[in-house]
This record gives C-alpha cells, sequence and structure tokens, in this order.
C-alpha cells in the first residue's frame, strides 16, 4: 500500500473545514441573518407607526369617527321621534289585563290615523270593506289574552324591544294621477309608524283611476320593558305554553289577535301573520293618547 503524502492529508483536511462552514452556514447563520432582517423591517414600521406625525393622524381619525357616530346618533333620534310612538303614549307597563283593555284602544286610534292620513292626499279609499259597511284600511284587532298579545301582538320577548308589525294586505284608492302618486308617497312621511308600500299598480281612464297598492305598517314601542305591574309584582308576563292554555279570546294558540267587531274584513284587508309567527301583527298609533294618560 502506497503511503498518503501529507499534502493530500492538508488539502482533505481543507476540503473537510470548508464543508463544515458551509452546512454551518446554510443551516444556522443564514435563517438567523433573514430573521434579524425581518426584524428591523417590523422595528421601522413600528417607529413609522409612533412617529408623531402618525400620532396626529391616528387622533384625526378617531376625531372623525366620533363625528360621524355623533351624526348618526343626531339623525336616529330625529327619525325615532317621528318614526316611533313617544313615551307615555301606550304603557305596556300596566297590569297585563289593563294592558288588553289598552291596546283596543290603541287599536282603535291607530286606524282613525291611517284613515286620516289617507283623507290627507285626497284619494278615496275603496276596499278593503267588511260585512258592516265600513272602510278599511283594517289593522288586525288584539286578542284579549294577555300573554298572547304581549308575545305575539307586540313581539315581546322575541324581539329585545315592543314592536308591532303589521301587513294590512291590499288597499284600493280611487282619484287623479297625482292624486295616488302623491298619496302613495306620503306613506314616507307618516309620523309615529314606519310604512311600506310595494306592487303599485294604476288602471282607470281620465280623472277616475284607481291604485292598488300592498302596505306593511311597524310601530316600535319606546319602552324597554313589559312588565305586569303592580297587580303581577312587576313580573313580565307569563309567556309560557301552560299559562297560554288558560287563556281566551285569541284565534287559537298563539294568535295574538281576536275576531274584529262589524263582521269579516272584504276585498284586500290585511292582517297576515305577525313577526314572531302570530296570526297577525299588532301596530298602533303614536299620537293619539289612552284616556288618563
Amino acid at each position: 500500500m502506497s503511503k498518503v503524502s501529507g499534502y493530500v492529508w492538508v488539502v482533505c483536511g481543507v476540503v473537510l473545514m470548508a464543508v463544515t462552514w458551509a452546512g454551518f452556514w446554510w443551516l444556522k447563520i443564514g435563517p438567523e441573518r433573514e430573521e434579524i432582517k425581518a426584524y428591523r423591517e417590523v422595528n421601522q414600521k413600528l417607529d413609522t407607526i409612533i412617529s408623531k406625525q402618525s400620532q396626529e393622524a391616528a387622533r384625526k381619525r378617531v376625531a372623525e369617527a366620533l363625528e360621524a357616530v355623533n351624526a348618526a346618533q343626531i339623525e336616529w333620534k330625529r327619525i325615532a321621534e317621528t318614526k316611533t310612538p313617544s313615551r307615555g303614549r301606550f304603557n305596556l307597563l300596566d297590569h297585563r289585563w289593563q294592558l288588553t283593555v289598552n291596546a283596543r284602544q290603541w287599536h282603535a286610534n291607530v286606524e282613525r290615523d291611517l284613515k286620516q292620513w289617507i283623507a290627507r292626499s285626497g284619494v278615496r279609499v275603496i276596499a278593503p270593506t267588511n260585512e258592516a259597511g265600513e272602510i278599511g284600511p283594517f289593522v288586525p284587532y288584539p286578542t284579549d289574552n294577555a300573554n298572547e298579545l304581549v308575545e305575539f301582538y307586540f313581539n315581546y320577548p322575541a324581539l329585545p324591544y315592543p314592536v308591532a308589525i303589521w301587513d294590512l294586505g291590499t288597499i284600493t284608492v280611487e282619484g287623479t294621477y297625482d292624486q295616488i302618486v302623491r298619496h302613495v308617497r306620503s306613506w314616507n312621511d307618516i309620523p309615529g309608524y314606519i310604512a311600506s308600500v310595494r306592487g303599485l299598480s294604476i288602471e282607470g281612464t281620465n280623472n277616475r283611476l284607481r291604485g292598488r297598492y300592498n302596505l306593511v305598517v311597524v310601530a316600535y314601542v319606546n319602552s324597554d320593558n313589559v312588565s305586569g305591574g303592580q297587580g303581577d309584582r312587576g313580573r313580565v308576563p307569563d309567556i309560557s305554553p301552560a299559562a297560554q292554555n288558560t287563556g281566551g279570546g285569541g284565534q287559537g294558540q298563539g294568535a295574538g289577535t281576536a275576531p274584529r267587531p262589524g263582521g269579516q274584513t272584504r276585498s284586500g284587508a290585511g292582517g297576515g301573520g305577525g313577526f314572531s309567527g302570530g296570526g297577525g301583527g299588532g301596530n298602533a298609533t303614536a299620537e293619539a293618547r289612552l284616556p288618563g294618560q
């Protein structure tokens, strides 16, 4: 066997050291250098964020956001004052059975207000009518079952606040084209309510035109609580199934409505299902005070 010269050993040692150093570089030093570079970039961004100019820009954005919030609150307050019943107009804190009396008085007031609002535009209501010869629109008649009244007529506590929702069905009015158009647009401005008109159609000749549309009316009640009053120790009315079964007067379980005095409504009267699944949502006027309020 030939002897390996010292020069070969030196070369092999140098190569081994180079390979070891290269591996150490790629596995250890290289990634650490990249990590250090990334940290430096992040620090530069943070320095930019905390600079005086950035702080001033942030304060400006916060001030603009607060102004936008205040403007939205002012706008909502304006809407609430005109589109919702004011406090004290309808008391949902009365004793539960007194509430049934109040609700029917409130129901009469809302129908009067809706009819007066229609009359302002100069049109004549053709339908709906009922068997007694009365002309609509007709609001679903509230039940005398206080538990159903609260749960289905005012949709509480299904919603976090009492709100009455009515589908009044098809309304037919007669008048000139300008009167009908003005009447339909006027629903946007009715005080105490939120009204939605859908599916307007106009037919006829000359100045004797008839307009038909579907009307939905909503009223939010400005009250955070619905209690039974002193007689029930301030409790929320019992709306359990057992309590519902002991009550009477509604059109079946969970209806929230009762048969309307004066006969059945004809020719497109409303009274579709309530918001939370009842047989007819309730809505009421914000403008007519109840006796004693």
